[in-house]
């Protein structure tokens, strides 16, 4: 992952023997500052053939306020399997 004041890059991957479907890619806010909030922004992934990767921008400038950038905020997301991940995070 690399992040900008307001986005990400999330790099997918089909690691299966099987083609991927599309599917939806969700980013939640779940903390900005001291604040709970439950703010979401979507991307689509595309369907990957097996062995083949897609590079996914999120853009969270309309779930953001002016002054927060993405890096300063408390993210999470959730899938039902998450033991087939892999994440690799490099913040400024």
């Amino acid at each position: 992952m690399s992040f900008g004041n307001k986005s990400v890059d999330v790099y997918v991957s089909n690691n299966s023997d099987a083609p991927s479907k599309r599917c939806v890619l969700e980013l939640t806010v779940r903390k900005i500052g001291n604040a709970p909030v439950g703010r979401v922004t979507t991307a689509i992934i595309p369907g990957l053939r097996p062995g083949k990767f897609a590079k996914i921008s999120v853009d969270a400038t309309n779930i953001l306020p002016n002054t927060v950038k993405l890096k300063d905020t408390t993210n999470l997301n959730a899938q039902p399997n998450e033991n087939n991940n892999e994440k690799w995070q490099n913040l400024p």
